[in-house]
């Protein structure tokens, strides 16, 4: 983990996801009140995916609002999640 994705020369995946906004506090239904609207949601994503193309070549970038299987194999200790206290 001393190295960064552009010291490695390595690729980025960014898919969007909105099971990560899932409230499961309450009930037996999972709750998207905490999730950005859809609009809302695609302008993030692809503000973030066009700030990721000016620092990273090797970018793939999923399809918001697509029904998507992807694969991952994590090649280290760790996966991050990354939440700004910003948002909302």
């Amino acid at each position: 983990m001393e190295n960064s994705v552009i010291d490695i020369k390595g690729d980025l995946l960014l898919v969007p996801e909105v099971t990560l906004a899932l409230e499961t506090r309450k009930g037996t239904r999972p709750s998207f009140s905490e999730a950005a609207s859809p609009d809302l949601g695609k302008i993030l994503f692809d503000d973030l995916s066009n700030k990721l193309r000016e620092t990273h070549d090797k970018l793939e970038v999923g399809i918001f609002g697509a029904d998507m299987e992807i694969k991952l194999i994590n090649d280290g200790p760790v996966t991050f999640l990354f939440k700004s206290s910003d948002s909302k």
